[in-house]
């Protein structure tokens, strides 16, 4: 810095010094030099602000998607009017969402509820009835979980527990948040 610093004040006297003659091309060379190293260091300082920013979001999207979908499976199977895991977890629609018999499904990007006798009628709990996913909704994040039967009511424990995974990654594939979820709700109907 200190170097840049005489230069710069060598020029200055020069100028002085020489009146209208105007810069030598090394006096421009090294300017010219000066400017490159200058707008260098503010594109990669630009450059990693929108890195740190991205990488910011995506911890904060990872996070809400996180805390919506173990909210909305806790809340879906909690208001099931009846359970039952003879083919796979399915319920009765206590929340009205899609109605009917449904399942929660776990796929490669997201979570959504299913309706068994209509595949085609589901619900994605982060942006509604349209079938995008959390992969779709920020910066490419993928969403692996997993939601499985741990007990099933007995005359000494009359409760369903259920445990449910889930864990964000970015698209790099490098984990953002992860939890594990007990869920456990008495049997009502059964």
């Amino acid at each position: 810095m200190i170097v840049i610093k005489n230069l710069i004040k060598k020029i200055k006297k020069k100028i002085r010094c020489q009146g209208n003659k105007g810069f030598s091309i090394a006096e421009m060379l090294l300017a010219m030099l000066i400017l490159l190293l200058a707008s260098q260091l503010v594109a990669e300082s630009m450059r990693l602000a929108a890195a740190h920013y991205i990488d910011y979001t995506n911890h904060a999207h990872a996070q809400m998607i996180m805390s919506t979908l173990s909210d909305f499976v806790r809340s879906e199977i909690t208001t099931a009017s009846e359970i039952d895991d003879t083919n796979g977890i399915t319920f009765l629609d206590g929340s009205g969402l899609i109605g009917g018999r449904c399942k929660i499904v776990c796929d490669e990007d997201t979570v959504f509820l299913q309706n068994v006798k209509d595949p085609g009628k589901k619900y994605y709990p982060i942006v509604g009835l349209e079938g995008a996913t959390s992969h779709d909704y920020a910066e490419k994040l993928k969403v692996n979980a997993t939601f499985t039967k741990k007990q099933k009511p007995t005359t000494a424990d009359p409760n369903w527990k259920f445990e449910l995974t889930i864990e964000v990654l970015d698209k790099k594939g490098n984990s953002l948040t992860k939890g594990k979820y007990e869920i456990k709700i008495p049997d009502k109907v059964k």
